[in-house]
């Protein structure tokens, strides 16, 4: 009952739709362009007038005395890393650090590496 009604809008409707189309082209919107700065600045030349040369005041030349740095015992030491490929080869010296938690930090990735690794305290600075 309900399919006679909906076939005969449908059949109504088909024709209105199809004629042809009566659209206009799309409009086309022309944005203005501007600059993104403003016209250059020309900046007014300031005459340089020269003044009194002044030198340093003469006499003779005292170098400021040098503190040597204090170091207590036990305290100004650095660490040296050597390490060896082969467990018959001579040590040989990576580097030195101020902390032996450096030193052992490269002493670790040198063995996990493959080499043989020696952490040695020696006297600082």
């Amino acid at each position: 009952m309900i399919r006679w009604p909906l076939v005969l809008t449908v059949a109504a409707v088909v024709p209105l739709t199809a004629w042809e189309a009566s659209a206009h082209p799309p409009a086309v919107i022309v944005h203005p362009t501007v600059s993104p700065f403003g016209p250059p600045r020309v900046l007014p030349v300031v005459p340089v007038v020269p003044g009194p040369v002044v030198y340093p005041p003469a006499g003779p030349v005292v170098p400021a005395p040098i503190v040597p740095p204090v170091i207590r015992p036990g305290l100004a030491r650095d660490f040296v890393v050597y390490f060896r490929p082969a467990p018959l080869t001579p040590w040989t010296v990576y580097g030195r650090y101020d902390t032996r938690l450096e030193a052992t930090r490269v002493a670790r990735y040198l063995e996990s590496c493959g080499y043989l690794t020696r952490v040695e305290s020696v006297p600082g600075w």
